[in-house]
């Protein structure tokens, strides 16, 4: 998800992002130290959680206003009472004051409540009109072979098609790596760095076992 941003952004923006995968208490202090309020427009950090706690000290170090949840997977699972608990140390992210919008899956139900019991500014997107989720995609196969992407967001609508053996690798992809708790379909969030800093940032869960946010990023 990381990359894919940098990627998506770097004709508009001055990203700085986290190397690798430096998510965890040492390695987003360490990702962010390379931060140049000078130069940067947006930063895009990962932030990896293990335990209780963790995520709290993470949130105030990267301090996001916008952000983008995968899905929960099942990484550091023994590190937390329950997967409820494990979600709700994740969701902590995102409910710093000035926090702007969470972006998420409404097709997890156990994601879809908590986000909708806090009350955190979110766009939730579905592929089953889950109630609730502004955007939604439809896909349908076609007999020329290609599918039939629609997305709707309110009352904007787009269609867009591509070959049906692009989709199929993607699905098959995805259902692979499923019982990894990894997705091929992330989402990001974007934060507000500190004030003297003068960037944007960004923080994303990452459903691989570990919470991206991202920092100066989109």
């Amino acid at each position: 998800m990381k990359e894919w941003l940098a990627q998506l952004l770097a004709p508009d923006e001055d990203i700085c992002r986290s190397p690798k995968s430096y998510n965890s208490q040492v390695g987003v202090p360490l990702s962010m130290w390379e931060l140049a309020p000078g130069r940067h427009t947006l930063g895009i950090f990962e932030a990896g959680i293990s335990e209780r706690g963790e995520m709290a000290r993470l949130a105030e170090i990267i301090r996001p206003t916008h952000g983008i949840f995968t899905t929960l997977g099942t990484a550091h699972d023994a590190g937390f009472a329950s997967e409820e608990e494990k979600l709700g140390e994740k969701l902590r992210l995102f409910e710093r004051p000035g926090f702007e919008l969470l972006v998420y899956c409404a097709d997890q139900p156990d994601v879809h409540a908590a986000v909708q019991a806090r009350a955190l500014p979110a766009l939730a997107w579905t592929r089953h009109d889950v109630p609730g989720a502004a955007l939604r995609f439809r896909l349908k196969a076609t007999t020329a072979g290609t599918t039939t992407v629609r997305v709707r967001l309110g009352e904007t609508a787009a269609t867009a098609h591509f070959p049906a053996e692009h989709l199929a690798l993607i699905d098959y992809v995805e259902d692979r790596l499923a019982p990894l708790g990894v997705t091929g379909r992330r989402v990001g969030r974007r934060q507000r760095a500190p004030p003297q800093c003068g960037t944007t940032p960004i923080s994303t869960p990452v459903l691989s076992c570990s919470a991206k946010g991202k920092k100066c990023a989109a």
